[in-house]
């Protein structure tokens, strides 16, 4: 669809601008592949433990994007100048939107990032390893830890339907969950709310 929607795009911008006379017909081809993978609540404290073994950048991660559906890439550029820490929040300046979110943080989060923002200046990424290097693949470290709580086949972006499932059974506003999440349509929001 994706390769489609490019011929399709580039055959309507020839007809416009009078190079291409007719433009064939495209169709949308039928796709499944809506994940529905999601954290249970039976299942977070065996993967937080496990997140923490494989160290403090992959635990803080994982509660951020648990907690407020983040996606992986708006939180591979954080820098410690996002949090305000006497504020209780977190600015997300990177998202898929481009909207920037600002949320509050709970007392697990703000005490996992508290730890990730020890010692660093406003302009370092907060989530690096034990040296200061910032991190920028967890692919590994993410499959050791989900298959040492028993959830193999859980990826990061699960945690979005997680966060977003997580929001709405603490009764959050739909329009309040889609800011806080980074999602525009309320489409894309039916879409990551998984009913358990």
């Amino acid at each position: 669809n994706p390769e489609l929607a490019f011929l399709r795009a580039a055959f309507n911008l020839g007809r416009k601008s009078g190079t291409v006379r007719l433009s064939p017909y495209f169709p949308m081809l039928k796709e499944d592949n809506v994940r529905k993978g999601f954290l249970r609540d039976d299942q977070y404290a065996k993967l937080a433990q496990a997140c923490t073994v494989e160290g403090l950048y992959l635990r803080a991660r994982f509660e951020v994007a648990h907690t407020w559906a983040w996606r992986k890439e708006s939180l591979l550029t954080m820098k410690v100048r996002q949090i305000d820490f006497p504020g209780n929040s977190i600015r997300l300046e990177v998202t898929k939107n481009g909207d920037p979110v600002i949320a509050k943080m709970p007392a697990v989060m703000r005490e996992l990032l508290t730890s990730c923002c020890a010692g660093k200046g406003p302009d370092d990424f907060v989530f690096t390893y034990a040296d200061g290097t910032p991190v920028k693949d967890f692919r590994k470290a993410w499959k050791r830890a989900t298959k040492a709580a028993g959830l193999p086949s859980l990826i990061f972006h699960d945690l979005c339907r997680t966060g977003m499932r997580n929001m709405r059974r603490l009764r959050i506003d739909q329009d309040v969950a889609m800011k806080i999440a980074g999602r525009k349509t309320a489409s894309i929001f039916r879409r990551y709310n998984i009913v358990d």
